[in-house]
């Protein structure tokens, strides 16, 4: 009779117990894609640009998304920051910008390949604005988006088109007309480019300033927990950025969870 009391008191204070936990953490928690979805929460920050010729700089970032990738929010794919003056730094002049970026993204291919397509990225385009509100193109670059879950820090290193003649320069300093790509995409790959090698030799640059942001990042995937075999799993390290590490974790939490579950059902 006291084994059947103290069971009963044991269920009931779990319950209790779990009744009190639910209502502490809500159950507002999106839940992982169907599937072999990958869904990717990255929440970052354009932070700082150095070393420009101009001032009064701002930084336009545009979301390259290749095949079977889509952004929830159509109106995070461009985005472009307040203006910012310089200010002297250790060695060159920095415009602090803290511009917040976040992208919801989701990659869901329908066909039975693993292998993933290019990784999305960010173009970014760093242009300066004058006394006459004339805008000079300062320079381009481009980032991966990370493939690994956690904190990164990057620093990108960009570039600007160089004109082949004198008057190309005049025309910069004097009107503000610099020579600039019609199209960001050719920043990195051309949107209408089909080929498999990518030459941009006689395209003349030079080499012009930096950008810091950083980003955190979230992946979600059913797959990964429930039915991704050894062979996937290599491919998903390898193509997605799991680490083995963090898939046995997981597996051993799974573990410990069902166990958990058939020790509080004998209760």
């Amino acid at each position: 009779v006291c084994v059947c009391v103290c069971g009963v008191r044991c269920k009931q204070i779990y319950s209790r117990h779990a009744s009190v936990m639910a209502s502490s953490v809500g159950s507002n928690f999106e839940e992982p894609p169907e599937g072999d979805a990958l869904s990717i929460q990255i929440y970052g920050e354009i932070v700082s640009a150095q070393g420009f010729e101009y001032d009064d700089l701002y930084v336009k970032a545009v979301l390259e998304l290749p095949e079977f990738w889509q952004v929830e929010d159509e109106q995070s794919v461009t985005q472009v920051t307040q203006l910012s003056r310089t200010k002297s730094g250790h060695k060159c002049n920095v415009a602090h910008f803290n511009f917040p970026l976040e992208y919801h993204i989701k990659y869901d291919n329908p066909t039975d390949e693993d292998e993933l397509s290019r990784w999305p990225r960010v173009l970014l385009q760093v242009a300066s604005l004058d006394y006459w509100d004339r805008h000079r193109i300062e320079g381009y670059g481009c980032v991966d988006l990370p493939s690994e879950p956690g904190s990164h820090r990057f620093t990108v290193h960009t570039w600007r088109p160089l004109g082949s003649r004198v008057v190309d320069r005049m025309r910069r300093f004097f009107i503000g007309g610099p020579p600039e790509l019609q199209d960001v995409s050719h920043i990195s790959q051309p949107a209408d480019f089909q080929g498999t090698h990518l030459s941009k030799f006689g395209f003349r640059t030079e080499s012009s300033g930096s950008v810091l942001l950083c980003f955190s990042c979230v992946h979600q995937s059913r797959s990964i927990l429930e039915k991704a075999s050894a062979d996937k799993i290599k491919i998903l390290v390898k193509h997605r950025g799991f680490k083995t590490s963090v898939l046995a974790t997981l597996d051993a939490y799974r573990r410990a969870k069902q166990k958990a579950a058939s020790v509080s059902a004998t209760l």
